[in-house]
């Protein structure tokens, strides 16, 4: 929450990963995760090698959905 009505919020908004476009394992998890692949524009923001690297995005808004596995031991 802002600490000034009409000042824009901070903290973290969206979670990013860069990794190597081969590496399907990390690729796999992360897809799992809920990570996206970013636009060319997105990725343009970070820095990565196009060439053999892709950035995947994930908005931070989006856990707020996150159901917890009780399972875990984190309260649900």
């Amino acid at each position: 929450r802002p600490a000034n009505p009409g000042t824009p919020a901070r903290g973290v908004h969206t979670f990013v990963a860069a990794l190597k476009a081969r590496n399907f394992r990390s690729m796999g998890l992360l897809t799992h995760l809920g990570f996206e692949p970013a636009s060319a524009a997105q990725a343009a923001r970070y820095e990565h090698d196009p060439s053999d690297e892709v950035v995947l995005l994930k908005s931070a808004a989006s856990l707020a959905s996150t159901r917890l596995d009780p399972g875990n031991g984190a309260e649900p």
